[in-house]
């Protein structure tokens, strides 16, 4: 599987690009009042309002920094009355990939249970990347908000 890399607390991290539709450079975003601190706004894209999920904030706690390299990653998280719910990740330093087979990841032995994206490890010391399983980035309950269908 191709793998996209970003940084976050100077750890690097890997999604799968199967669930990236695009990459699009950091835009401004639209504050979502009420929603958690990793949840780093909103904007459009091609006609929709797209949240967006600040990784970094998520991942080491403090706000992506606003970098040439920091990107939003286009996720797809399946559908809703025939039309794909994207969700986007803002990720830093999201400029390379890497090619690894799911087998080549490690299952970290730890279960957190606050951070059920977290998945298995790849490499070792300074080398060492973890799988994000962006199915599992947003709690049941944020998702419902977030995708809401508007009442007709």
């Amino acid at each position: 599987m191709l793998l996209i890399l970003f940084e976050a607390g100077g750890e690097r991290y890997a999604l799968d690009s199967s669930v990236v539709s695009e990459v699009v450079p950091l835009v401004n975003l639209r504050p979502i009042p009420h929603t958690p601190e990793y949840v780093g706004g909103m904007f459009q894209f091609k006609g929709r309002p797209v949240p967006v999920v600040d990784l970094h904030q998520l991942l080491a706690g403090t706000p992506c920094v606003l970098r040439m390299s920091t990107r939003i990653l286009l996720a797809e998280l399946g559908e809703q009355d025939g039309e794909k719910r994207l969700l986007g990740l803002m990720a830093e330093r999201a400029t390379q990939t890497m090619k690894a087979e799911a087998e080549d990841f490690q299952v970290s032995g730890m279960n957190v249970k606050d951070a059920p994206y977290l998945s298995g490890v790849h490499g070792s010391g300074a080398d060492m990347v973890q799988l994000i399983d962006v199915a599992k980035v947003l709690p049941e309950e944020l998702k419902s908000m977030l995708f809401t269908e508007a009442e007709t």
